[in-house]
């Protein structure tokens, strides 16, 4: 009995193993570019490639895991049928004597304007669904994970830049009321005067009268 479940534990690893192998040979992905250097007022683009070599569709699922507070992921597209006929470019295969169809997959990171310049990281994952065939729905465990790295700079310019206008605009406020208050005792001094050319001007003219 117990040599009998022996066998069935080992013919069901190798099924797993196999069936394994079989979704890691028909499913592939490559990564185009997974390294960055950007301002911080710019912002990165990662591209990956799917293909299945397969008759059945797959529903593949992207989906960023992992990356900075406050930082902007878009995948395009996050999610789409994947089959033999899928793809924008074509690929070679070690193991395929034709050309295969690759779905492009883009990946755009916009940083924090807050972030300090040093290097960062953002990881995707990629699912797979089984959309297809006789056994119906399956789910895969992620085909696999990508990780992009980011190299930040421009932060300290920026944060000098805005102390700087910060500080103009504080200057031109205190001319602007500098130049706007009249000093005290102009306008009776003014009045004085007047008062004084207007009394020499009657006396003038009552002389001559």
């Amino acid at each position: 009995m117990a040599k009998v479940l022996l066998e069935i534990a080992v013919l069901a690893m190798l099924s797993a193993l196999l069936a394994d192998a079989v979704y890691a040979i028909n499913l592939g992905s490559a990564v185009k570019n997974n390294f960055a250097e950007i301002p911080i007022t710019e912002s990165a683009k990662f591209t990956l490639l799917f293909w299945n070599t397969e008759n059945e569709t797959y529903t593949m699922r992207l989906s960023a895991t992992d990356y900075p507070d406050e930082w902007t992921i878009i995948i395009d597209p996050e999610e789409f049928p994947l089959n033999r006929s899928t793809g924008e470019e074509y690929i070679s295969l070690p193991y395929s004597e034709e050309n295969v169809k690759a779905k492009v997959v883009n990946v755009f990171v916009k940083p924090d304007e807050k972030s300090p310049d040093g290097r960062y990281s953002v990881m995707v994952e990629a699912d797979a669904i089984e959309t297809g065939g006789t056994q119906g729905a399956l789910a895969v465990v992620p085909i696999r994970s990508f990780m992009f790295e980011i190299e930040l700079s421009g932060s300290e310019v920026i944060e000098s830049s805005e102390n700087n206008v910060t500080s103009s605009s504080e200057s031109s406020t205190e001319c602007v009321e500098e130049t706007e208050s009249p000093e005290p005792g102009n306008e009776n001094v003014f009045y004085f005067v007047l008062i004084i050319l207007i009394v020499a001007f009657s006396i003038v003219l009552y002389k001559k009268s």
